[in-house]
């Protein structure tokens, strides 16, 4: 090789001048092509790891999606498969207790035991649904306010009020509930026992409409005065049973 600077002569393969170092460019692009080269395998074998990567990558997060998903489904399965089954239990457990409630109920009607009754439905929390039962237990729960009301006046001592205003002060409350409580079992049979829904409760309600109306008899109240008393307060003739019930009771009073 003769150098282009110096003119010295120097191996072909040597990649510059000895003397002046000018490069040999010959040999230096060759080395350049082959550095070239290397880099495009290089390059070359990167992309291809680059594209083996992503797709074991790809396939990968794939698989991780599809599992999740399966277990997705499988959960949503087994859930539906539970609500359903709880769905049923719950309802075959309602229809149970409901039967149940109304055999208890429909054996303490028969007997007439309406104070058993009223505790049952107390008991089982039985509210709605229960129509049956529970206008007998309304009509029931109203006579029972008037005895009691009757039983609390009886029972006012001597002791407690010193003049007849005293004695109408303590009274008053017990004989308001007793005018209240006749005039709403009333109304109540007027609703529920004269009406087109024929529930096999009637003779129920008739039978506690007959108590109250013979509780009213004595008061001297007359079958006839049922209505206005099932009126309250609404009518000069209310005011007139209120004086009544209050001088019948005083005069047992003194």
């Amino acid at each position: 090789m003769i150098c282009k600077n110096c003119s010295a002569e120097y191996p072909d393969n040597q990649l510059s001048c000895p003397y002046c170092h000018t490069e040999n460019r010959r040999v230096a692009l060759k080395k350049k092509k082959e550095i070239l080269k290397g880099y495009d395998k290089e390059a070359a074998a990167m992309r291809k790891n680059a594209k083996v990567y992503a797709e074991q990558t790809a396939n990968k997060w794939t698989k991780m999606i599809f599992a999740i998903l399966g277990i997705v489904a499988v959960i949503g399965v087994l859930v539906t498969i539970i609500f359903i089954v709880g769905s049923r239990m719950a309802v075959n457990h309602k229809y149970a207790l409901e039967a149940e409630y109304t055999k208890e109920l429909e054996a303490l009607l028969e007997d007439s035991d309406y104070e058993g009754m009223q505790a049952y439905m107390r008991e089982k929390e039985i509210s709605g649904g229960y129509k049956k039962y529970e206008q007998v237990v309304k009509m029931y729960r109203q006579y029972k306010s008037l005895k009691e009301s009757d039983e609390s006046i009886r029972n006012l001592e001597s002791f407690y009020y010193k003049n007849r205003e005293d004695w109408d002060t303590l009274a008053e409350y017990y004989i308001d509930d007793i005018l209240d409580s006749a005039a709403s079992v009333i109304n109540d049979y007027e609703q529920y026992g004269k009406d087109k829904d024929f529930l096999g409760n009637e003779n129920a309600l008739e039978e506690i409409y007959l108590w109250v109306a013979e509780e009213l008899k004595m008061y001297d109240f007359e079958e006839k005065d049922l209505d206005e008393i099932a009126l309250e307060n609404e009518s000069d003739r209310c005011n007139e049973f209120h004086d009544i019930v209050r001088e019948y009771y005083w005069e047992m009073a003194e």
